[in-house]
């Protein structure tokens, strides 16, 4: 629903502009993420508790690095600036990387998505283990609330977006939160988020191949 997409968005921002840090979710996040950069922490991870927001990870992840990582700063000076994005899905991938997350190098900083309630209630069956008579829903916000506490308990650094449900309009408040909050970052850096010079490196070098 491209109209409430965009309705969503169009909401949030006065709040992302407020000079109220404390109430301006873009800034405060921005300045989160500037601080763990000033502390070697250059790897940002979107861990998306919900498959269907896997897109949204890979758009963050083209925004971020596209957006941040850049050779000159302001005033041209050589810079080598940046802030390498992943994205980790829940629960998938909750086995997989989390052991990384929680015992590797302390060079990532996470930012756990996770949705409030659902429109779709599947229940497990009653038989199955510890989860059963428990919803869906239920158990991902175990899972999203425990590894929260399992980072915390570790010293990992994270912070937490939830959505009030997966609609469109939340959606569309994301994705704004996120564009204005990386063009802080952009200025607490020091460099231009709006242009990217290197992407046509790769484009003249291809284009001379094809043309042998």
């Amino acid at each position: 629903d491209i109209a409430q997409l965009c309705a969503g968005a169009a909401s949030i921002v006065k709040e992302c502009v407020s000079p109220q840090l404390e109430d301006n979710p873009a800034i405060m996040s921005a300045l989160i993420h500037y601080y763990y950069h000033t502390q070697a922490v250059r790897i940002s991870d979107m861990f998306l508790f919900s498959v269907d927001l896997e897109a949204v990870g890979k758009w963050y992840r083209q925004l971020v690095a596209e957006s941040i990582g850049k050779e000159y700063d302001k005033a041209g000076k050589q810079v080598y600036v940046g802030i390498t994005p992943t994205v980790s899905l829940g629960s998938i991938d909750l086995h997989s990387v989390t052991q990384l997350y929680l015992a590797g190098p302390r060079d990532k900083f996470t930012t756990f998505v996770t949705i409030e309630k659902s429109d779709v209630i599947i229940t497990v069956p009653t038989a199955v283990s510890i989860v059963g008579n428990k919803t869906f829903t239920e158990i991902m916000h175990a899972l999203a609330q425990g590894t929260q506490i399992a980072y915390v308990k570790n010293n990992r650094p994270f912070c937490s977006f939830m959505l009030p449900e997966k609609s469109a309009y939340y959606l569309g408040q994301f994705l704004q939160c996120k564009m204005i909050e990386t063009m802080y970052l952009g200025f607490l850096l020091d460099i231009n988020p709006f242009d990217q010079p290197n992407v046509d490196l790769y484009k003249r070098e291809a284009y001379a191949l094809l043309q042998q």
